[in-house]
């Protein structure tokens, strides 16, 4: 094993303990010991040339993949980590440039791949020949013309570039690409997945195995590209020469290259099939083998490529949400499904929810760029290396696109859609939410931290507990709410300001987002919605007491006052108020056959509440008496509706009981009991 490898194998083995520790809770000591082994036998091998064999570095690496593999199925943060980062057997050779031979032509000196550039590049000690192939027309009835053919994928490989988002390319630069879209103009491709590549590459490295799928290739104008027409004016041969390559950069070389820096110069462009190419150029017998390709000419046009790729992906592989959502966005992709249409808005009601999501969508991008609360905190894509987000992009849009919608602050023919006016109100806004956080704390800690002091865990009050995925969407649903409110209060400038926003804000103050009961009752183990919306719920009472101070730290944190807006975020709710709508009537009849019962919602109590109907042995009646089992309070008037209907269980018996249930994330049920009877 080359002394190079063996080096950044290690390396990239003990970052990987490192991050796995971090990760793990200190109450699994059966995790961190075996990360402590393994870390003790990477050792024993670095100290002797003669142990790091490939061999026993393949055995450790076995057994590191496979506990890692159990990790990730005990660890929901070692699972994503895992699809954040470039992880497969061998994956160490790319955290430097690693020299391969395998090539086109006896032109050719190395093929170079890295993890900055998967992909690989080549360097030549002289211009290699053009390469010529003869092409055969395909049209499907009524479809494009597109072409095909058999080639090396020596030869495919050395002429054709992904145009793919770089690996670990950064929030801000991800969203900077969201907002003009000029930047990485031709890099909308998914990232190579390192593990794909070399099951490829092993896979073809058996004799007995090949694959005859095609990959699609884009041949753009180009000037290395000709294209040889009949006299129908289908193309009949394409012919791509190598005056792309230019000069190595290295000093004390007279190669060629076909990369400036990091810029791929080749000249056709992969659609769908990257990793058969990339994967097939790593084995000694694949990158000689004969595949068939599809060639798609240059009137399909760079957007169209893109628009064939995300429509090839969307009928096979599954792009990953996020970058899906970026297609969509940058190619203003259309759907029938509501949450994934992107498409222009035309002024029509049919693209409302298309305007919607794009905005929603570049609202994500500003805020990473222009809130210092948010910067950096929205992940955008998978390549983003930053591991300390608050939101991805798809909650965010999911959550955020009805503050663009008819009822929404920002709907249609409400604002300039290009103007940054409304972009810097919802950046203010959170804004506003981080310095009302952080406002007067004995300790000195701040209770919302902008990125560079925000881990990506809570240890140590580095993360405070409104800075998680769950628990941040409750106070994105306080925007509309906010920004109605301070409207109709007679504000007339174009932009709410932050010293706006905290007036009315400020009745959310006082809140310790470092209490740990806010993560037992908020942030539960267990996941589920229910936990982040009664959040919701606490804050939308206490914002419905209007522009107020907040209560002291010790009311809001209180976990024994019930059902005062503002007030005990750690405490359950009290019982809901249950009446007769008309109390002459308390059992349906053959003449009056439904009777009506109302329950007011306690305040902080969840929006919801489950209603029991039973009789006086403990028989549920719901069902015989059509009465829903759950029900939604009204917004306003915090009210739910019971109606009771007659049925044979009305006859049979002269008396039963509704019990009407409400709670919260603290305390979930809180019961108040109704009798119905026939006198």
């Amino acid at each position: 094993m080359d002394p190079r490898e063996f080096e950044l194998f290690e390396t990239e083995m003990n970052n990987l303990f490192n991050d796995l520790d971090g990760m793990i809770d200190d109450n699994d000591a059966e995790s961190k010991n075996h990360i402590e082994d393994l870390r003790i036998r990477l050792e024993h091998l670095s100290g002797s040339e003669i142990d790091w064999t490939e061999e026993n570095v393949s055995n450790l690496w076995n057994q590191i993949d496979n506990f890692v593999d159990f990790l990730s199925q005990e660890h929901t943060r070692v699972a994503n980590y895992l699809r954040r980062i470039s992880f497969g057997p061998k994956y160490w050779l790319w955290a430097g440039e690693v020299p391969l031979d395998f090539g086109y032509s006896n032109k050719h000196d190395k093929l170079w791949q890295s993890n900055q550039n998967p992909s690989g590049r080549h360097t030549y000690i002289a211009q290699p020949p053009s390469i010529k192939w003869k092409l055969t027309k395909i049209q499907q009835e009524g479809g494009r013309i597109f072409y095909t053919t058999v080639v090396e994928i020596n030869k495919l490989d050395a002429v054709t570039k992904v145009p793919s988002i770089r690996p670990n390319l950064s929030t801000s630069k991800a969203s900077l690409r969201i907002i003009k879209k000029t930047n990485g103009k031709q890099q909308w491709q998914r990232s190579l997945e390192p593990r794909r590549l070399l099951n490829i590459s092993k896979f073809l490295d058996d004799p007995s195995n090949g694959f005859a799928n095609a990959p699609m290739i884009f041949a753009p104008e180009h000037e290395a590209v000709t294209f040889a027409y009949d006299r129908k004016g289908h193309a009949k041969s394409i012919t791509i020469d190598f005056s792309f390559l230019i000069p190595h950069e290295e000093e004390g070389t007279n190669l060629l290259t076909d990369h400036k820096s990091l810029t791929d110069l080749r000249p056709l462009q992969i659609i769908d099939g990257q990793h058969r190419v990339r994967g097939a150029m790593r084995s000694e017998r694949g990158h000689e083998l004969n595949i068939p390709i599809i060639i798609f000419p240059p009137d399909l046009t760079e957007n169209g490529a893109a628009k064939y790729f995300s429509e090839i992906n969307t009928l096979s592989e599954p792009l990953n949400v996020l970058h899906e959502m970026f297609m969509r966005h940058r190619f203003a992709l259309s759907s029938t499904k509501p949450s994934k249409n992107f498409e222009y808005y035309d002024g029509t009601r049919e693209t409302y929810r298309a305007r919607a999501n794009r905005l929603a969508y570049e609202s994500a991008a500003y805020c990473n760029l222009n809130s210092e609360a948010l910067e950096k905190l929205i992940k955008i894509l998978v390549e983003n290396p930053e591991n300390n987000h608050i939101a991805s992009i798809d909650m965010w849009v999911k959550h955020a696109h009805y503050w663009f919608g008819t009822n929404g602050p920002y709907g249609p023919e409400k604002i300039d859609d290009d103007s940054e006016v409304w972009r810097d109100e919802i950046a203010n806004y959170f804004d506003a939410f981080m310095e009302i956080c952080n406002t007067d704390w004995d300790d000195e800690k701040p209770r919302w931290r902008t990125f560079d002091q925000l881990a990506a865990n809570d240890r140590g009050g580095n993360r405070p507990y409104i800075q998680y995925k769950t628990t941040f969407r409750a106070l994105m649903h306080q925007l509309p709410t906010i920004v109605g409110h301070i409207r109709r209060s007679g504000f007339d400038g174009p932009t709410i300001t932050i010293k706006r926003f905290k007036q009315y804000l400020k009745v959310l103050g006082n809140i310790d987002w470092l209490d740990p009961g806010i993560k037992s009752h908020f942030l539960p183990s267990s996941g589920g919605e229910r936990a982040w919306k009664c959040l919701m719920q606490w804050f939308d009472d206490a914002v419905s007491r209007g522009e107020e101070d907040a209560y002291d730290v010790e009311e809001v944190m209180s976990d024994d006052i019930p059902s005062i807006r503002g007030k005990g975020i750690l405490s359950g709710p009290d019982k809901g108020d249950v009446w007769f709508e008309d109390e002459d009537h308390k059992w349906p009849t053959e003449d009056r056959p439904t009777v009506t019962i109302y329950s007011r919602r306690p305040y902080n109590a969840y929006y919801i509440c489950e209603s029991i109907l039973m009789d006086d042995d403990g028989n549920r009646l719901n069902e015989g008496a059509s009465l829903r089992k759950t029900v939604a309070a009204d917004i306003d008037y915090r009210m739910c509706k019971f109606v009771i209907k007659a049925g044979s269980w009305s006859t049979d018996i002269d008396k039963a009981k509704l019990t009407i249930v409400w709670g919260n994330a603290v305390k979930k049920e809180v019961s108040t009991t109704i009798t119905l009877s026939r006198d």
